[in-house]
């Protein structure tokens, strides 16, 4: 069976499962097939959620599948995230000049700086790479 067939044969199983449910509930079982990797497998525990709670109220329909469509972590908010970015790049540039100032020192000394510089050289690209745009959001390759 292909994957797609997978997919819909867990549509159908799905949309039986969770008949009388709110939409924003059929809406989120729907999208745990969408977003999973092995469809029948999120459908089957999707129906097991929808008839343990078949007969509950509403809000806790949602709920549960909410708790069943689960997405891992959640994203974090903009403030967040910009206080991670930030953290990211001064603790990177914090450990490049840490790896600079070493490699002067062994350069200095008149010692191989081997392990420096593979140090200083992995730091300087993680660092730059930062700064680069992501190719899944370039548009060079596309027709205009």
């Amino acid at each position: 069976m292909s994957n797609l067939d997978d997919r819909a044969s867990a549509i159908e199983h799905i949309t039986l499962a969770m008949t009388g449910f709110a939409p924003e509930a059929q809406t989120l079982a729907l999208q745990a097939i969408q977003e999973s990797a092995e469809p029948l497998k999120a459908a089957a525990s999707v129906q097991r959620a929808a008839n343990s709670v078949k007969n509950s109220d509403p809000t806790v329909q949602l709920a549960a599948m909410k708790a069943t469509a689960g997405r891992g972590v959640p994203a974090p908010d903009p403030a967040t995230a910009n206080n991670l970015w930030s953290w990211m790049v001064i603790g990177l540039l914090l450990l490049l000049g840490i790896a600079l100032v070493g490699l002067l020192v062994m350069i200095g000394l008149n010692r191989p700086p081997d392990v420096i510089v593979t140090v200083f050289t992995a730091l300087l690209t993680g660092t730059i790479g930062l700064f680069v745009p992501s190719p899944a959001g370039s548009t060079s390759g596309k027709a205009r």
